[in-house]
């Protein structure tokens, strides 16, 4: 949440945030948090914390009895397989969700699938979700459903901690310069 009080901005900042009309506070709040939007978005996007360090590994996706591998047919063809079922002797056996059918793989042409790129980020669509609400003050977040789940995944709620929503220092003071911006652009101080 964006609050411009004397306790975040320079003192100078502050008094022509106190002097400014509140059409030109308003503005100016609208654009730092649209900026503060826009640098979450990037961050989830690219699985970076706030601070700038990589978000922790997504856990290995495993149901229980599913197996992934990659499998070789009798042609010398590679596919991915997903596979609930169980290994009998040389083979294993089960229900293969790429077919929809009940199948039979060799084990020796079975290999273990190694993650793509794709299925390690840990939140490929979530960005999407990071709003801007103006409620007397700009504020920038999850809102209704989708805030529960990124509650559970910021505070580790069944999940590894991961930081979504921030505030670098580089947004600190990027934030800054925008205020001062539109606060003196207004004031005819520019």
């Amino acid at each position: 949440m964006l609050i411009a009080d004397s306790n975040q901005l320079p003192e100078a900042l502050a008094i022509l945030y106190r002097n400014a009309g509140p059409v030109t506070r308003r503005r100016a709040l609208k654009k730092a948090s649209a900026f503060l939007q826009a640098e979450n978005k990037k961050r989830i996007k690219a699985n970076v914390e706030p601070d700038g360090s990589p978000m922790a590994a997504r856990l290995p996706f495993e149901k229980k009895g599913q197996r992934r591998f990659a499998y070789t047919n009798e042609q010398g063809r590679r596919s991915i397989r997903t596979v609930r079922g169980a290994e009998h002797g040389a083979y294993y056996e089960g229900f293969d969700e790429k077919t929809k059918s009940l199948r039979r793989f060799r084990l020796d042409r079975m290999r273990e699938a190694k993650p793509t790129k794709k299925s390690l980020r840990m939140f490929p669509q979530f960005w999407k979700f990071v709003e801007r609400r103006s409620a007397g003050n700009e504020e920038v977040g999850f809102y209704e459903h989708k805030a529960a789940r990124a509650r559970e995944y910021q505070n580790g709620a069944g999940y590894i901690p991961r930081e979504l929503l921030g505030i670098s220092a580089a947004d600190v003071e990027a934030i800054k310069r925008i205020l001062l911006d539109e606060l003196t652009e207004n004031t005819g101080m520019h």
